[in-house]
């Protein structure tokens, strides 16, 4: 039961960590999380956007995401911070996904935006991709049967 508030917390902290790496650095910011690092990326757009960083991230991809489907619409416990934090956010998701059906379902009791996509309005700078081609919530990230290549393309 801790793991989806440590997720969150870590939000705070990357947010703190990638201020001052792009302070030092100047470097432009693409975050992807895949997972539970779906939840810790939209807590992380909520940090920044609580310090008012406008368009601080580049781009953030979320792979089989375990964030609620509805906290990333308009109105969404995390829709006013993608809006702002990020130029663009991506959603990859699969239906057939059976951790997420089964592990997110039974201990949330709702559906996750990696399993679904975005229940509600999404932001203007927020897409889903449907990729039912993934054959299960482990191979987001593998040659030949994930999608990483769609992923950089949208980059």
């Amino acid at each position: 039961w801790p793991t989806p508030d440590i997720a969150e917390r870590n939000g705070k902290k990357l947010a703190n960590f990638l201020t001052d790496y792009r302070a030092r650095t100047g470097a432009r910011i693409r975050l992807v999380g895949h997972s539970m690092g779906g939840r810790v990326v939209p807590a992380t757009l909520r940090a920044l956007n609580g310090l008012g960083k406008e368009n601080f991230v580049e781009s953030a991809t979320l792979l089989g995401a375990a964030t609620d489907n509805d906290a990333v619409a308009v109105g969404g416990e995390y829709g006013d911070d993608i809006a702002v934090a990020a130029k663009s956010v991506d959603n990859y998701w699969k239906s057939g996904d059976d951790v997420l059906n089964w592990a997110y379902s039974t201990a949330e009791f709702d559906s996750a935006v990696g399993e679904e996509g975005c229940e509600g309005t999404p932001p203007a700078n927020y897409t889903d991709h449907n990729v039912d081609y993934v054959p299960d919530h482990f191979s987001y990230h593998e040659p030949g049967d994930g999608c990483m290549a769609e992923v950089v393309e949208n980059f």
